[in-house]
């Protein structure tokens, strides 16, 4: 056997074992050879120069059986190696005990770059020293390897943190229409479940309405690139626009209780019910004026003008009378004759046949006869009211079918110019009864109702012309009674016309062309949605995490501008009406529910943040021990003895 063979056979002998040294060595951070030395010579301990002399021996012999194996077994070695400093670091990233960044799981990423850092040139530093030779007092732990633990474990989290959001986002579980709408609401400061709260199923509201001005320069910014989505947009808004006039009427019939179909008949089944309801009093008021004695009014009875007023008062009872017949109803008791002996049914009779004059004097051009007339009538009546308390008590259910009438025109001169405030109207309200008063509003809901079909047209703010006035809103809180349920009454008419402006906002996004300022703006902002833009850059989030972010808006906004598929349903999205009814099995008090679409998004949303979370979670529970191994293998790769 020549030489070179003979020290061949050497380095294979000498290499014997050198496998699971370099995997200790690894493991014990470059200690293992002088670990294994100690274990061998206890006497150390004790101070003694044999062991002393025999401990220096085996760290030759360990050392050359490594350096042997290495060199025979380059692969072998480096990966044994690092698999022995792999696996602390796997330990404590899989064993919640070991973690060493279990406490620091809120720290930022400044935070984190800066324990890399000390942990990576720690790591680094121990394995230089391990390696090193002499006493460990003579070893230097500030050296390159050192250096490029820390470099290594301060970089590293950042490209964790980043490499970890492009994996989140490959995890998306939404769609890129839903991932834009998610961003829509967050511009907006909204959720699905405010959209659903606010949302009103009585009214056509889409997505768009209820998340806010984002949303909205959205829609205007679709609208103006080509493709499908152009005709959901139009065909949704163009619909609904047609029909707010009517929404806008019912919403104030609704909450005034005042529902209209024919203003004329709707009093004239009023006065009805109202004189069906107050005939009992009245009856009770005839029983106690059955004597008049007052000379006054005894003195009336040789007044033509009375005997004229008493003529068309009897003219109508007969023809209320012949009506009660033909209905199948119990005839009314016959009136006195004027030449005789007057009773509260006759006068009350004279009442009615002066108001009727008043209003024939009005209606023909005399008025001041019709004012004379109508004092005349008024001194009668508050005479009559002091005399039979009965009478007044039954004329504050009904009074006359003049004064009903007279109340439901003054009510249609509710919209008028002339009427100079809302003062000026309270007064008016102020003596109504309650049938006057509700003759009244009818009149102003149907001065209101025709208001708005003459002059509301299509895009008509309805709020704003109508009632963008606080006199104007002070008027229409008239129309509903005083104290707390009056005012709720009327707060949500006011709700209702904010919905109806939230409507006709989204409307107005999509006016114009996409040349004019804002929606070239909108437009640019959809089509380069997320490109890189370093006035972005959040310096906690670090150089690799915005890169990933900048990247991925600028790769992912050219196929969602760029993709009609993607453009149509995210117009869909924000067209969606948000919510529908609940099902009957619902529990009590919930009335609707999240449409598919939004319950579809919300759910993604929850898988989105839940995979982010769980995403964070393992950078936080992996970043040090990653940051140390990463930090020991640049410490590895500088070292001579390598």
């Amino acid at each position: 056997m020549n030489m070179k063979a003979k020290i061949a056979e050497a380095k294979r002998q000498s290499a014997r074992g050198g496998g699971p040294r370099t995997f200790a060595q690894g493991l014990t951070l470059g200690f293992g050879d002088e670990i294994e030395a100690a274990i061998r010579n206890p006497g150390l301990l004790l101070g003694l120069d044999s062991s002393r002399r025999e401990f220096d021996r085996d760290i030759g012999n360990i050392r050359g059986s490594i350096d042997a194996f290495r060199d025979l077994n380059p692969g072998s070695a480096l990966g044994l190696e690092v698999a022995g400093a792999a696996l602390p670091s796997l330990a404590a990233m899989f064993i919640p005990a070991l973690a060493p960044a279990a406490g620091a799981r809120n720290v930022g990423l400044l935070g984190r770059m800066g324990r890399g850092a000390l942990t990576g040139a720690t790591e680094a530093g121990l394995y230089s020293m391990g390696t090193q030779e002499g006493g460990l007092l003579n070893r230097n732990p500030l050296n390159m390897e050192t250096a490029t633990g820390g470099a290594i474990g301060f970089a590293l989290p950042p490209v964790l943190q980043g490499a970890g959001r492009a994996v989140n986002r490959m995890r998306n579980p939404m769609t890129r229409a839903q991932r834009a709408m998610t961003n829509i609401l967050g511009q907006d400061n909204t959720t699905v479940s405010d959209m659903v709260s606010r949302r009103n199923l009585d009214k056509p509201q889409v997505a768009a309405d209820l998340s806010g001005s984002n949303a909205q320069s959205r829609v205007g910014a679709l609208q103006g690139m080509p493709g499908p989505q152009r005709d959901t947009i139009r065909t949704g808004l163009l619909d609904r626009q047609r029909g707010q006039a009517e929404r806008v009427i019912g919403d104030i019939e609704q909450t005034t209780g005042t529902i209209l179909a024919d203003t004329d008949q709707a009093l004239i089944d009023l006065n009805r019910a109202r004189k069906d309801n107050a005939r009992p009093l009245y009856e009770k008021a005839y029983e106690a004026g059955q004597v008049i004695d007052d000379p006054e009014l005894l003195a009336l009875q040789a007044d033509d003008g009375f005997q004229a007023a008493y003529n068309k008062g009897e003219e109508l009872y007969d023809i209320e009378n012949r009506a009660r017949r033909l209905r199948g109803e119990e005839a009314l008791p016959p009136l006195p004759e004027v030449d005789a002996t007057l009773n509260l049914r006759g006068l009350d009779q004279a009442y009615r046949g002066m108001r009727a004059q008043a209003d024939e004097a009005f209606r023909s051009g005399n008025y001041e006869l019709g004012r004379a007339l109508k004092d005349e009538a008024n001194a009668l009546r508050d005479k009559l009211d002091d005399m039979f308390p009965e009478y007044r008590e039954a004329r504050a259910v009904y009074k006359s079918d003049s004064e009903m009438i007279e109340a439901l025109e003054s009510g249609r001169e509710f919209m008028s110019p002339a009427k100079t405030n809302s003062r000026t109207i309270r007064q008016e309200i102020a003596d109504l009864d309650e049938g006057q008063l509700e003759a009244y509003r009818m009149g102003a809901v149907d001065a209101i109702r025709q208001s708005i079909y003459r002059s509301a047209k299509d895009g008509t703010n309805i709020q704003n012309r109508f009632f963008g006035t606080k006199e104007m809103r002070d008027r229409l809180r008239l129309l509903y009674p005083d104290g707390d349920a009056g005012q709720a009454q009327y707060d949500q008419m006011l709700n209702r016309l904010n919905q109806e402006t939230q409507m006709q906002d989204t409307l107005r996004a999509t006016y114009g062309s996409r040349t004019t300022p804002m929606a070239q703006e909108v437009g640019e902002q959809l089509a380069d949605e997320g490109a890189i833009d370093f006035s972005r850059f959040n310096p906690r989030q670090g150089l690799m995490a915005n890169l990933a972010d900048n990247t991925y808006r600028a790769l992912g906004a050219r196929a969602r501008a760029g993709s009609p598929a993607t453009r149509q349903a995210t117009a869909e999205l924000l067209m969606d009406p948000v919510a529908v009814p609940a099902s009957p099995l619902a529990p009590v008090g919930v009335t609707q529910v999240a449409s598919p679409a939004m319950q579809e998004l919300r759910s993604n949303m929850r898988g989105a943040q839940r995979n982010a979370a769980q995403l964070r979670g393992l950078l936080n529970r992996t970043n040090i021990p990653l940051t140390g191994f990463s930090g020991l293998l640049g410490g590895m790769g500088m070292n001579e003895r390598r």
